[in-house]
């Protein structure tokens, strides 16, 4: 493949720096959001870590387009998404031990000297 060049006007060189400038304040704002923490109350409904969070602010990610269905980690019930980024956890086990629901994570990214443990397999009475 071959692409041909650039235009070198002022409008195009313009419109690059303005994106570049754009981009590097959007970095630069998403940096004081995650020291801030200025989203929190919102992070904590939605039972997620702060890179979860405020990674979305970056950008939207990337997942397939289709219908996808996965256990939760710690209980096993199973979750359904209409694409295929899925979450580690259902709300309900992410609320109980405090970790993020996308990637299962410390909600605030602390290092922890014990973790949580899958709950065992649910048995019917008779077994």
């Amino acid at each position: 493949m071959i692409r041909p060049p650039a235009n070198m006007t002022a409008q195009e060189m313009g419109r690059s720096t303005k994106a570049g400038r754009d981009f590097v304040d959007s970095i630069i704002a998403t940096a004081k959001a995650i020291a801030t923490d200025s989203d929190h109350q919102h992070r904590m409904q939605k039972c997620l870590c702060k890179a979860c969070h405020y990674r979305s602010m970056l950008s939207a990610g990337v997942a397939g387009a289709a219908c996808t269905s996965r256990p939760c980690m710690r209980c096993g019930q199973n979750q359904h998404y209409a694409s295929t980024a899925t979450d580690v956890l259902c709300a309900d086990c992410a609320k109980a031990t405090d970790l993020c629901k996308k990637c299962g994570a410390d909600m605030e990214l602390r290092m922890r000297q014990t973790w949580p443990v899958p709950n065992e397999p649910k048995t019917s009475p008779d077994d």
